[in-house]
């Protein structure tokens, strides 16, 4: 059920990002492929934060004025794996727990540019979306024990970095943002996390 609702919301994000807008009809937009790093700080089952690990992305921008745009972000956030030993209180009997979490985020974003069109400019942003948290959980205490769950929740993130022109239709933008994501599981309070991101922006 909360894939099928996650896949729906989906769609009619897409939808509605989908219909034309008061653009240039001779502005095409830009595409904007990312790799950058995922970690959080809040701890996992009491202990401490997962390790991070890889972010990869995909987003689309239109220009909604000079300064303006305007765009739709997905992306997938690996936010590592936590693994520790540790002594049952109660049997004396020594255990280890492995626990790994991912974020599958789709949003919507607005982004502000300051600086000259063809130069190097300041960026920020800020989105709000859905973010499909998945976790797993591995015990061992004199058995084996394999758990798995997920979570779908509204989240928020605001941003800031620096653009850098490449040529005429390339930049390279360079950006940390901060993911504020609700909701908690047995392991976790939060699901909030820091990302640091290099993009490459191709004007079509």
């Amino acid at each position: 059920m909360k894939r099928t609702r996650f896949a729906f919301a989906l769609i009619l994000t897409l939808c509605v990002l989908g219909c034309p807008g008061p653009v240039a009809a001779q502005d095409a937009g830009t595409i904007e492929i990312n790799l950058g790093y995922a970690k959080t700080w809040t701890d996992w089952a009491g202990r401490e934060p997962l390790g991070g690990g890889p972010a990869v992305g995909i987003a689309y921008w239109r220009a909604a004025s000079p300064d303006l745009s305007w765009g739709l972000e997905g992306a997938f956030q690996d936010l590592g794996d936590l693994d520790y030993s540790f002594v049952d209180p109660y049997t004396l009997t020594p255990g280890r727990e492995k626990l790994e979490a991912n974020v599958l985020r789709v949003n919507p974003a607005f982004r502000v540019r300051i600086g000259r069109p063809n130069g190097p400019n300041f960026l920020a942003q800020v989105g709000a979306g859905l973010y499909h948290v998945a976790w797993k959980a591995h015990l061992e205490l004199g058995f084996i024990t394999d758990f798995d769950d997920s979570d779908n929740e509204f989240g928020f993130n605001a941003g800031a970095g620096v653009s850098l022109p490449l040529g005429e239709t390339k930049r390279l933008n360079v950006l940390g943002i901060y993911h504020v994501v609700g909701g908690d599981n047995a392991f976790a309070e939060d699901y909030n996390h820091a990302e640091g991101r290099v993009a490459l922006g191709i004007g079509l």
